[in-house]
């Protein structure tokens, strides 16, 4: 008896052919970014079935999908802003008004998936990643990590600053998507907590960048720490909690200086799905000095950003080019040549990356902020329909 196998006239559509689409929508909605104008669900949703050539209703995509469009088509404005954004150091708060604005285009996240939840994936608002950025002290040239880059609306900051990017990202789809929006960025798919081991590099960044998933939250910590090179800094986005967990911050301390503690301002991350409140840590990679630094409070992006520390917050960051020529050095005598000075690496052509808590070029300040807290909550997202 025979059997007869029907076969399909077209394959399957694979991850790749839907990472295609979901840039091709996110270009398409980077348009109307473009002309500040709003997106709505009806004009998302036409986008995204001309980009897929079929509709929600027919399964082939979803409302997580659009959302990550959105966020991607945000990462294509911003880095057309690019000039803008590398301001930031000297115009904090007008930079964090651009953002904010072209976050404030996009549509709130109502709706999630099962693996959004498991992944702990809420992105980074644009407006709290310059803040990320401001308080890394992202300068050009620096080898910046992120260790999970979700779809990038954190790297696009530390990128318009100058950062050199290598970007992380475990979950297949975001990963798919960050291959088509940062081509030039060295780019991974490892396990955040064990980052340090796994990625090329490991031991040499300059700055480490995070929003981390906040399950897990100290190993994901820890290793963005241990990837950073002596004297590097570690600027993470962290529950608001955290800022005041003993133990945590005991765990950070054995491998670096907690030298901010930073309360961001409250519901940032509602328009991404979540209502937890957030601070920001900053660590550098050095012997801890002294106790810990003050936690205060920034409860608005300005104030955020124009906080300033009344106990002057000890930092041993070395210049990054000292830093960097002492590298270059070590790897010139493990190889048994003369060791000679990368342009690079010169001094005298980079800034030195000033303690939280310091003043930047025209006045502008280094961030630290303040958060009270009784235990770490889970991300508890935003109901909606």
């Amino acid at each position: 008896m025979s059997s007869t196998i029907s076969l399909s006239l077209f394959a399957a559509p694979s991850a790749s052919d839907h990472s295609a689409n979901l840039f091709a929508a996110a270009r398409a909605l980077a348009v109307q970014l473009a002309r500040s104008r709003p997106l709505d669900r009806r004009l998302v949703a036409g986008v995204m079935t001309t980009a897929f050539g079929a509709s929600d209703a027919e399964g082939v995509w979803s409302w997580r999908d659009a959302y990550d469009a959105i966020e991607a088509a945000t990462v294509l404005q911003i880095r057309r802003l690019a000039p803008q954004v590398a301001r930031l150091e000297d115009a904090p708060t007008e930079i964090a008004t651009v953002l904010a604005a072209v976050s404030a285009l996009g549509l709130t996240h109502t709706r999630r998936s099962e693996e959004q939840v498991a992944l702990d994936q809420f992105s980074t608002p644009p407006q709290l990643a310059a803040l990320v950025a401001l308080a890394a002290r992202v300068q050009p040239g620096d080898r910046v990590l992120e260790p999970s880059a979700g779809t990038g609306l954190l790297a696009v900051v530390a990128e318009a600053c100058g950062g050199v990017m290598t970007l992380n990202e475990v979950a297949g789809r975001r990963a798919d998507l960050l291959d088509c929006l940062f081509r030039s960025a060295v780019r991974t798919r490892h396990d955040g907590r064990h980052i340090h081991d796994l990625a090329e590099g490991a031991g040499a960044f300059d700055v480490v960048i995070a929003n981390p998933p906040f399950t897990n939250l100290a190993d994901h910590l820890v290793g963005g720490l241990k990837a950073l090179a002596d004297h590097g800094r570690l600027a993470a986005i962290v529950p608001l909690v955290a800022l005041t967990e003993e133990a945590l911050l005991r765990r950070l301390g054995r491998d670096g200086a907690v030298i901010g503690r930073i309360a961001l301002p409250s519901r940032g991350f509602v328009k991404h799905g979540t209502s937890i409140e957030t601070g920001l840590l900053i660590v550098d990679r050095t012997d801890a000095a002294g106790g810990l630094p003050p936690v205060i409070e920034g409860e608005d992006p300005a104030a955020a950003i124009a906080a300033t520390s009344h106990h002057q917050l000890a930092s041993n960051r070395l210049d990054p080019g000292l830093a960097r020529a002492s590298r270059h050095q070590a790897a010139c005598s493990h190889r048994g040549r003369r060791p000679g000075l990368p342009q690079s690496a010169r001094p005298q052509a980079r800034r030195a990356r000033p303690p939280a808590g310091s003043v930047g070029r025209r006045g502008a300040p280094v961030l630290c902020s303040k958060a009270v807290a009784r235990r770490r909550p889970r991300r508890r997202p935003v109901s909606g329909p």
